[in-house]
């Protein structure tokens, strides 16, 4: 792979992925809440996880293409996807944890 077309692929997989990770937040906000009781929003949340499970995946593959990418700050901008992903991934577990245990 040329060291150009690395790059571009690079730096449109990263607008992808800051898409549709901003766009998780913007569809948490913007869908209407349906359901009675309990179950009331479940599918906005449902609809944040399944954004970000898209981002992650997108993440890692922007991680995965920086390795063509010659510039070390473009090195470490991949890697900010990839652990915001992360962070998502141990709050959901710290979540469910401090539930376990402490509730």
């Amino acid at each position: 792979m040329s060291a150009n077309n690395a790059a571009w692929t690079f730096w449109l997989s990263l607008i992808i992925w800051a898409g549709l990770y901003a766009w998780s937040f913007m569809a948490f906000t913007l869908t209407e809440a349906t359901g009675d009781g309990f179950t009331r929003g479940s599918n906005r949340i449902g609809q944040f996880l399944m954004f970000q499970l898209a981002a992650g995946l997108i993440a890692i593959f922007v991680w995965r293409k920086s390795t063509h990418v010659t510039a070390s700050a473009n090195r470490w901008l991949a890697r900010l996807p990839v652990a915001l992903f992360l962070l998502l991934i141990l709050s959901v577990a710290a979540f469910f944890i401090y539930g376990i245990f402490f509730v």
